[in-house]
């Protein structure tokens, strides 16, 4: 896969990431928006793009590399001889768009065979079967910890401060695509996990990638905690609802009115 040297299009990448905030909870008083829009100005996008270093086409002082250099691939797995009482499963159904959608509670003994990747906070995962369906996400903190499928390739960062570069260089449109391309399998064409390891990319100084996820860390974790917030309430709906509509409760009159 090649390096993508168009650096304008981050700050596209970045509105994306902020947008993915508001998708699971608006904000009321646009204090993230503000936020959001003083920092993306700070940045010095066009210094940086004046300082592209004209044979390798990236910017002074940043190198060359993939995924690989700055995040572990399947770091841990549970065994039959190591592993939970009990697994909270993400598979690659119920993940779409940077989103999990849905989390199955298994006996481990009960649980899908595919059920064995650890996940932890600052994890991406992304699909390797069927690549193009765009089954991958970021895992945020979460009350129970999380197992997924190996149909994933997760990429575990090697320092926090890689975990945003880790997941927007993985899941852009670009990498997807590249990854649908070069599934094989007939009925289920996939690609292997270390296609998305080697994933190339263009690799900043750690001075830069720290204020980096200064800025789009609390966008992930913010969109995370907004997915856990709206869990809660539609559990509250599907809990409430029925016994509203079935007259076992009923609401005052000023807010039946």
């Amino acid at each position: 896969m090649s390096v993508h040297p168009d650096y304008s299009r981050l700050e596209v990448r970045l509105t994306e990431l902020f947008e993915s905030v508001s998708d699971y909870k608006s904000d009321e008083d646009g204090i993230l928006d503000s936020k959001f829009e003083s920092q993306s100005k700070s940045m010095p996008w066009q210094s940086l793009l004046e300082k592209l270093d004209s044979e390798t086409g990236i910017p002074e002082g940043w190198t060359k590399g993939v995924i690989s250099d700055i995040a572990k691939l399947n770091g841990k797995s549970w065994t039959k001889k190591k592993h939970p009482d009990e697994v909270h499963y993400v598979d690659l159904a119920n993940t779409k768009n940077g989103v999990i959608e849905s989390v199955t509670s298994y006996e481990f003994e009960d649980a899908p065979s595919r059920a064995r990747r650890v996940l932890n906070p600052g994890d991406t995962i992304v699909g390797t079967v069927r690549p193009g369906n765009r089954s991958f996400a970021y895992i945020g903190q979460t009350e129970q910890p999380l197992t997924g499928s190996t149909g994933f390739a997760v990429l575990t960062p090697k320092e926090e401060f890689w975990s945003s570069l880790v997941y927007l260089a993985t899941t852009n449109d670009d990498s997807i695509d590249e990854y649908a391309r070069l599934a094989d399998g007939g009925a289920y064409p996939a690609i292997k996990p270390a296609v998305v390891a080697e994933t190339e990319c263009a690799i900043p100084t750690g001075d830069i990638a720290k204020k980096f996820w200064e800025i789009t860390g609390p966008m992930l974790k913010k969109a995370n905690q907004n997915r856990l917030e709206n869990e809660e309430l539609a559990a509250l709906r599907d809990t409430l609802l029925p016994k509203l509509l079935s007259g076992d409760i009923e609401l005052p009159a000023s807010e039946a009115d």
